[in-house]
């Protein structure tokens, strides 16, 4: 099988390591040979590669019928998508990372994909290394899954962990999540909870049987987390994780990106620096989890050559989307902490403890709307206060 890499960053390289140093062991499935590599022009004499290997025309790809799968690790989302989708009408497999355009035109590429007769892969797309995608699919045939919970974003555990265990500010450890190359430049995307919600979206469409759309997603990062909340977490013995959530109850569902609150009889509490996790409950199956570092040169690399050992072995088969069943509904109950700056406050009667807490004041919620909590605390915010809550667990 040739194939095309499209983008020769960390994961394409780490793509194109792994095919080189295993072709032996690829030989039973027919071999699986790198016939080009798409580049920017900028990269042409610095890439390492072979010129005949290169090229900067996306079209020579296209039109080589003997290139039968392009592997599309770019990273750009409006680029990646017209790639991905070219590929696929002239009757191309296509694997990728690239999350950003997996949420958002799932359902597209998948349809595509099938009429075409070809494949569409993502696994690398979430959880880097952890084999979820593929698990995740052959559980939603059997089972109706009705919960997953997963950590799917290494950038803001390694930045919560290290916190917690250090006793950093968030802005020094981000500082060193940076040097480490554990967070982008601007690292917006991570702590903002973004990479994590496109995760939620592909994941709970598989599990859903019909596509979900970004904006059904309740979404809050982890950038407002101050040391105070640290130190206090630390005393109680409880960790802090951005915890994606997936919800099924009767004919609703809910979809929830937020810091969670967790004390060790958590599946997920032990879970920390820049490993990723994943936990889904089946009505026959029961919980599984699935925890492995969630990116990384090699881990994704190697989350691609599965996909394309799938596709040279013919075991993989086309994902069929329904209708949409249900209603998305986030306006849940919880209990929440909140921690405030001195001066602000929430309704009394939403409060079940006040805590004192360094610089501030610490809060513990009755069971409240998380609408009304969003709502309020956005008020707060726009009056200048420093606002952090985490769902309690």
């Amino acid at each position: 099988m040739k194939i095309a890499i499209l983008g020769f960053g960390t994961v394409g390289r780490g793509t194109y390591d792994i095919l080189q140093a295993r072709k032996e062991a690829l030989e039973d499935l027919g071999g699986i040979q790198v016939a080009k590599v798409l580049v920017l022009p900028k990269e042409v004499d610095r890439c390492g590669l072979d010129k005949d290997l290169v090229t900067t025309d996306y079209q020579e790809i296209l039109d080589n019928e003997e290139i039968s799968c392009v592997v599309e690790v770019t990273g750009a989302k409006a680029q990646g998508f017209v790639f991905m989708k070219e590929a696929l009408e002239r009757k191309k497999h296509v694997v990728t990372a690239n999350k950003a355009v997996v949420s958002l035109h799932l359902e597209e590429l998948t349809s595509l994909a099938k009429k075409n007769g070809v494949h569409f892969l993502y696994e690398a797309a979430v959880g880097g290394g952890i084999p979820v995608i593929s698990p995740l699919k052959a559980q939603a045939k059997l089972n109706k899954i009705d919960s997953i919970e997963g950590i799917f974003n290494g950038t803001c555990n390694y930045i919560l962990s290290n916190m917690l265990a250090k006793g950093w500010s968030y802005q020094e450890t981000l500082k060193k999540a940076q040097d480490l190359g554990f967070a982008e430049a601007d690292p917006t995307d991570d702590v903002e909870g973004l990479d994590t919600m496109r995760k939620l979206v592909i994941v709970s469409s598989l599990a859903l049987g019909f596509p979900v759309l970004e904006d059904q997603v309740a979404l809050e990062g982890i950038a407002k987390i101050q040391v105070r909340d640290i130190n206090y977490f630390k005393k109680k013995g409880l960790k802090v994780k951005l915890l994606a959530s997936f919800k099924r109850q009767e004919e609703a569902y809910s979809l929830l990106v937020e810091p969670a609150l967790m004390d060790l009889n958590h599946p997920l509490y032990g879970v920390d620096r820049e490993i990723n996790a994943l936990g889904l409950h089946g009505d026959f199956v029961g919980q599984l989890t699935f925890i492995g570092p969630g990116a990384g040169k090699y881990p994704t690399g190697n989350a691609i050559v599965c996909d394309l050992m799938e596709i040279a072995n013919s075991k993989e088969r086309a994902f069929a989307f329904g209708q949409a069943q249900g209603t998305s509904q986030n306006n849940i109950r919880a209990s929440y902490y909140v921690s405030l700056d001195q001066g602000y406050d929430l309704p009394e009667d939403w409060v079940l403890e006040r805590l004192d807490l360094e610089e501030g004041q610490g809060i513990l919620t009755k069971e409240v709307f998380r609408q009304d909590l969003v709502e309020k605390i956005g008020d707060l915010r726009e009056a200048g206060a420093g606002v952090f809550f985490a769902r309690i667990l």
